[in-house]
């Protein structure tokens, strides 16, 4: 039995994140994902961490949120809802201000339902929104039973 967020996994799209981005969603504190573009796309969207790890970044957030995580390059580590796809001029909160570029022209994702894998699964991610492999899709589908 699948859990509701895995009912249409045809339909489920990947995006692909530099750490320590991807591990602050999979970790609940990143809840807004900031693009140059837009989309139309609602739904389940895994969360896959790039190889680049920008450790400037990731300094500066075990500073601030002891016990962050070691990143988990090559991964795909949660599975959120796409819910909205907004352009803002300022931050949610002061919190999310960190993880975003929240700019002029910026398109804001608003990102729930967070489903983190107990298991993070392997995979060669890619640029823009895309379609999952067959055998990631059912490795999902069995992390969602």
């Amino acid at each position: 039995m699948t859990t509701p967020m895995f009912d249409d996994l045809i339909q489920i799209r990947g995006l692909t994140l530099w750490e320590p981005w991807a591990t602050a969603i999979a970790i609940g504190i990143k809840t807004y994902e900031t693009r140059s573009w837009g989309t139309r796309y609602r739904g389940s969207l895994a969360i896959h961490a790039g190889r680049t790890v920008d450790q400037e970044v990731l300094k500066t957030a075990r500073d601030f949120y002891p016990g962050f995580p070691d990143p988990s390059p090559g991964m795909v580590l949660c599975v959120v809802q796409l819910n909205e796809c907004r352009t803002m001029t300022e931050p949610p909160s002061d919190d999310e201000a960190f993880w975003g570029v929240f700019g002029v022209g910026r398109w804001a994702w608003k990102m729930t339902g967070l489903m983190k894998l107990e298991e993070p699964i392997p995979m060669i991610g890619h640029q823009g929104l895309y379609g999952l492999d067959p055998d990631v899709a059912t490795a999902l589908t069995e992390a969602g039973s």
